[in-house]
């Protein structure tokens, strides 16, 4: 009989957070123990091939670092081998180790965040603490002793790891020749939790058979006087617009022959008429194509011709952008011009399985992806929102996403599903930290959808606001400092992290942030969503194995506007304990902690967030390498000093500017996908396999922030002016003829700029401003009659 004792050693200050998901659950500091009987007696080659199984599921990784004797080495795991062949590597690895070595392992062979490293040792155990890792296997007759340091893994997690080690010994035991990629070892209570427990989610909420439009229409029917939208100097109330929708939604439908099932394109400012138009087309039974004004004549013809529209709605001041498509125009200025006449609704039934919009994100084939969302899906996030956050005819919400951005949908259609007032904010005053704060007070907005960018440049403007009761952050990763700055500056008003891909309706998990937190959970998931983790051999992960979110219910896309390709790739039927689900494949890395919540460990591709915005790094390799006189291109995502991710890309070619390469990409690409940065190299360094070495891109871009040099200021406010650019753009040094957006500035650094130049200097700089007079040199000039007398 051999005995597994788990015994748990006060953790060590300097541990590294192998496991940071179960930090927050706070890991025992006391000496626990856990007797488990295994039989029959395996031997120690056995069981430490065992513990390497068991332990490269919570590294996410086949090679895990093993500690034989005190000599460490990585053991790498084949998925393809036999437990027999990993018992003969394994025996042989201990012959290789008879002589003791008590030093420790070197450096760069120290277990790192997100893997696990374990001793095999025999006799007593000499350390106070695990020495070597996380975990250590001491040998001891016929007792095994697992030692864990619960800094890195708690002691609930050690006792999973026992069932866990117990399963892989009998499956070797029973499979020896079979592949080690088939041993599933999350099984029982275990297996139960991440299942059934964290996903009971199934909720009547009112959505299965209602739509986007039909939701607006009943507050319309109950509140008709309220106001739905305010947009300037101009309040619309609910009665109002539903009528304006209905006469637009009879104008598509008797001149441009709009019908049930047919995709509408919309660009234009963020208006009314915006509002409006959204309502309108929906009611004519399509399905709305937003896009992005800024968005280059060749994109706007590209997104619409893919989605199928043969109708765009356009202001006036968006017309030039959709020089290049061949649908037809339909200008919003002139079909809402009110002459007192008022055609009725079309009478368009809309099941909640036709498509509500298709939004566009950044695809790594180098074409954007349309992702086609139903109205069901959409209503069940709308459903959950109202519900979850206590909506009201009581809320203002302040419209902030943009409309090609899928957080607008959740925003827009939440505040008019609940009777609340929608505020829109002019585009060309969204980077306005007075402006929105004036706007928030004069309105007495309750609440909003934020970028975590966005708001952390917000935030101190809007300190002391007490109409606000609660503020969402969503589109990209969450820091501990932006919550414990929130705590800090407005305390009384609830913030909630939303996680969820366009391809999941907007939102798929969500949790509230509290202050203090070492790491930010992206939640639990929503009313009929579930989320599964999956390693890369699709076995199911218990809590604390990283892998891939997979996510299946109610608010899944129907798949991609005509890449059938690419639908079969990210939309799958997947079975999972014999019931048989259509998953969608995030590209997501993340673990379930204990208590239920999800950890985020960011993408298994190259895909980053930036500014909200998802991006695809290959499309933006593809349009690089498209340029004329380029023969080569590479873009890199690297954090700045406050954790914000920017793009550098480099370009090897002859003939090239900085300037020139931005430009061209600004024909083709979105804004949010240009690079701050632009490079031009003779050539761009490879790996010796001949691919780009992004590594050493990251490493040419450090050298060259520190080696711009200086420049001479000629005035003291020159001075100051630079020194407060640097800082916004995270650089030690600038020229005062560095132009500001060719070095990393993009609008919410202008923003950024605009804010602390009032602040720390008293002067008023409108960001267009910004745009004309782009350098230190030109914007000191400029601003030189507006800095207060000394």
């Amino acid at each position: 009989m051999t005995t597994f004792v788990i015994d748990a050693d006060r953790p060590s200050s300097t541990a590294a957070h192998a496991f940071p998901a179960f930090q927050a659950n706070g890991a025992s500091a006391d000496r626990v123990a856990l007797v488990h009987p295994c039989a029959p007696s395996p031997a120690p080659e056995q069981v430490a091939v065992a513990l390497l199984l068991v332990l490269s599921r919570y590294a996410a990784s086949p090679t895990v670092p093993l500690a034989l004797q005190g000599r460490t080495t990585r053991f790498t795991i084949d998925p393809d081998a036999t437990a027999a062949g990993l018992l003969s590597s394994m025996v042989q690895a201990l012959q290789q180790v008879r002589v003791p070595d008590p030093a420790l392992p070197p450096r760069e062979q120290a277990p790192q965040r997100g893997q696990v490293g374990f001793s095999v040792r025999d006799g007593d155990r000499t350390a106070a603490s695990c020495p070597d890792g996380a975990a250590c296997l001491y040998l001891q007759g016929e007792v095994l002793q697992l030692v864990v340091d619960p800094a890195w893994i708690p002691e609930p997690l050690a006792q999973a790891m026992v069932r866990q080690l117990d399963i892989a010994l009998a499956w070797m035991r029973d499979h020896p020749h079979t592949s080690v990629s088939t041993l599933d070892i999350v099984a029982g209570e275990d297996r139960t939790r991440v299942i059934a427990r964290f996903n009971d989610t199934d909720r009547v909420n009112g959505s299965e058979e209602a739509t986007l439009h039909g939701l607006v229409l009943e507050q319309a029917a109950r509140h008709p006087e309220a106001i739905a939208v305010v947009a300037g100097e101009m309040r619309l109330s609910y009665a109002e617009l539903v009528d304006r929708a209905g006469h637009l939604a009879a104008i598509l439908h008797t001149h441009y022959r709009v019908r049930p099932g047919s995709r509408v394109g919309i660009m234009a400012a963020r208006t009314e008429s915006l509002i409006i138009a959204l309502l309108g087309i929906l009611r004519a039974g399509a399905a709305y194509v937003p896009i992005n004004p800024g968005h280059p004549p060749e994109l706007v013809d590209y997104m619409l011709t893919n989605a199928g529209a043969e109708v765009l709605l356009v202001d006036a001041e968006s017309v030039a952008g959709a020089g290049l498509f061949g649908g037809q125009l339909a200008v919003l200025e002139v079909e809402l011009h009110d002459d007192g006449t008022r055609l009725a609704a079309p009478h368009v039934a809309t099941a909640s399985d036709d498509l509500a919009y298709v939004i566009y994100t950044s695809g790594s084939t180098g074409r954007p992806k349309g992702s086609a969302v139903s109205h069901g899906a959409i209503v069940n996030t709308i459903c959950w929102r109202r519900r979850y956050y206590e909506f009201s005819g009581r809320d203002v919400v302040l419209q902030v996403p943009s409309v090609a951005f899928d957080s607008s949908v959740a925003d827009i259609f939440t505040a008019l599903a609940s009777g609340a007032t929608l505020v829109m904010i002019p585009e060309e005053r969204r980077l306005d930290a007075r402006f929105v704060r004036a706007l928030c007070d004069r309105h007495q907005v309750t609440t909003a959808i934020l970028t975590p960018g966005y708001y952390r440049l917000l935030l101190e403007s809007l300190a002391g606001a007490t109409s606000l009761r609660m503020l969402t952050v969503a589109g990209e990763s969450v820091s501990p400092a932006l919550v414990d700055a929130h705590a800090r500056m407005l305390a009384h008003v609830t913030l909630v992290n939303e996680y969820g891909p366009t391809e999941a309706a907007v939102c798929t998990t969500a949790t509230l942030l509290c202050a203090p937190v070492s790491s930010v959970s992206i939640g639990t998931p929503i009313d009929n969503m579930q989320v599964h983790i999956l390693d890369a051999t699709g076995r199911l992960c218990g809590i604390g194995m990283p892998g891939e979110l997979w996510l299946t219910g109610r608010g899944l896309a129907d798949g991609y506007v005509n890449q059938p390709e690419r639908t079969a790739e990210r939309f799958r039927e997947h079975r999972i304990d014999g019931t048989a689900r259509r998953f969608y494949l995030t590209g997501d890395r993340g673990c379930w902690r204990a208590d239920g919540l999800l950890e985020f460990f960011g993408r298994v591709d190259r895909q980053v967030k930036i500014r909200g915005f998802r991006v695809e790094l290959d499309e933006i390799d593809v349009a690089l390498g498209a340029i004329p006189g380029a023969r080569h291109g590479a873009v890199v995502a690297r954090p700045d000093a406050a954790g914000e991710l920017e793009l550098i890309a480099f370009v090897e070619g002859d003939a090239l500017s900085p300037a020139g390469v931005r430009e061209t990409l600004a024909r083709v690409l979105p804004h949010y996908m240009v690079p701050g940065v632009v490079r031009v190299l003779r050539a761009l360094p490879l790996t010796p396999n001949g691919k780009v070495d992004r590594a050493e891109l990251l490493a040419i871009e450090e050298h060259a922030d520190l080696a711009n040099g200086d420049q001479e200021c000629r005035t003291p406010f020159e001075q100051q002016l630079r020194q407060l650019m640097e800082e916004v753009l995270q650089r030690p040094t600038l020229r005062v003829t560095d132009n500001f957006f060719d070095v990393g500035g993009n609008s919410l650094r202008a923003m950024e700029l605009t804010t602390r130049l009032w602040k720390d200097l008293r002067v008023v700089l409108q960001i267009g401003d910004l745009y004309e007079w782009p350098t230190v040199r030109q914007l000191a000039t400029f601003l030189q009659g507006t800095v207060p007398s000394p």
